[in-house]
């Protein structure tokens, strides 16, 4: 994580003052999710950017010290190695930002990386999560127990009783404890923004989370009805732009719950770089909260790799079926006796391509490529069917026009970014 939030004393008058314009954060949450184009030969890139930033997370009531050693073995190895080789990534230690368990489930996780000899930090719910409602003594117990125990990032839950009523020093009072009960341990506020009422209520818990010095604000605890929403993200990354620019202290954001595309992570990514710029675009700054958002992710980066791949099959193939034809065109003057001999070459020829084709993966997912190339194919056909008789014969030109990409409005896509 970045350098530490050292909070600042609270600020009644600013938090005070703070109004929210409704239709203006509207209008640009709209606005972000209308610019996430990024073109397709960067979204593999864009797609690994937001695995590393991932926490990956169970909070579930059957935990087991299993479930969670498999937690932790996915989150040091999130993407097969074979996607990863094919961007030349495989070395790059790709990783995801931290997994985040129970307080009960800390000792587990902690061992099961030690044991994996991963430095992957390990994240702890504490608090009374997801509801808060514990008593002071027994939630700064929770977290000193999770510190004890090996966490080193927290996720604490404000008392939204607090900031409903407005009662902002006393919400100070007790995330202080939270920070202190920390220590060198990062900590993060979750502020359950789907019970919070109002985007002004947002703006101001989220100023007072940083001022008692939260290292992260995070958006939910997944448990609400309303967990990360856009809208609701602007306001809280205005809220950390406005914290900066008064302290020159860096806040961290945190959205979770109900993100499970990789679309919507993109999206994501784009809001930060938008609102907040390139630095709030790694895990020092940035995190994902999420469960299932990492399966859906993959799969993306396989679909991308994948049809990368057949790019370059689709070049291979059009140099073998051009070099077919001019095998063709020596023999086609040989006369008519050589026919059987041109039609054993160009079914050897056609079995060659189909090979290829098929090596490049799975059957079911070079269905697609092997009609793609039929069109190029078909040409060739006619050559043999046509090749005999004088009159009908096509020029060697036509036939390779015919077989260039060009001659049907397809160009081969751009290498992927290295």
């Amino acid at each position: 994580m970045s350098a530490r939030n050292p909070g600042m004393p609270l600020d009644l008058e600013w938090v005070s003052k703070v109004r929210v314009n409704t239709q203006a954060v509207l209008k640009r949450a709209q606005q972000i999710q209308g610019r996430n184009k990024n073109k397709k030969q960067w979204q593999a890139a864009w797609l690994l950017r937001a695995v590393t930033c991932i926490d990956l997370t169970t909070l579930a009531g059957d935990d087991t010290p299993g479930n969670v050693h498999r937690l932790c073995m996915k989150a040091t190895q999130p993407v097969r190695y074979d996607l990863l080789k094919s961007m030349d990534m495989q070395d790059k230690g790709v990783t995801t930002a931290a997994v985040c368990v129970y307080p009960s489930r800390v000792a587990d996780a902690v061992k099961s990386l030690k044991a994996a000899n991963s430095s992957l930090p390990v994240a702890s719910v504490a608090t009374g999560f997801p509801a808060g409602q514990t008593s002071l003594k027994t939630r700064l117990e929770e977290v000193r127990m999770a510190v004890e125990d090996g966490a080193m990032e927290i996720d604490i839950v404000i008392n939204r009783t607090l900031a409903l009523t407005g009662q902002w020093e006393a919400m100070y009072e007790e995330v202080c404890q939270f920070r202190e009960a920390c220590g060198e341990t990062h900590m993060k506020s979750i502020l359950a923004i789907g019970e919070l009422g109002t985007y002004t209520n947002v703006y101001k818990a989220s100023l007072v989370a940083m001022m008692a010095g939260s290292d992260f604000i995070k958006t939910s605890t997944g448990k609400e009805s309303v967990n990360a929403t856009y809208p609701v993200a602007i306001v809280m990354v205005r809220a950390i732009r406005d914290y900066f620019l008064k302290t020159g202290h860096k806040v961290g954001f945190k959205p979770a719950g109900g993100i499970r595309t990789a679309k919507e992570s993109l999206v994501w990514l784009t809001l930060m770089k938008e609102e907040l710029g390139d630095e709030w675009l790694s895990p020092h700054l940035f995190r994902l909260g999420a469960s299932s958002l990492l399966a859906d992710i993959e799969r993306q980066v396989h679909t991308h790799t994948h049809t990368h791949t057949h790019t370059h099959s689709f070049q291979h193939t059009s140099h073998d079926v051009t070099d077919l034809v001019l095998r063709v065109e020596r023999l086609g003057t040989v006369g008519h006796h050589n026919g059987l001999v041109c039609l054993l070459v160009m079914t050897f020829n056609l079995i060659h391509v189909s090979v290829l084709l098929i090596t490049t993966g799975s059957y079911l997912n070079d269905l697609p490529v092997i009609l793609f190339h039929l069109p190029f194919l078909l040409p060739v056909s006619l050559f043999f069917f046509f090749s005999f008789s004088p009159p009908d014969l096509p020029s060697r030109d036509w036939l390779l026009r015919s077989l260039s990409p060009d001659a049907h409005g397809l160009k081969p896509r751009l290498p992927f970014p290295k």
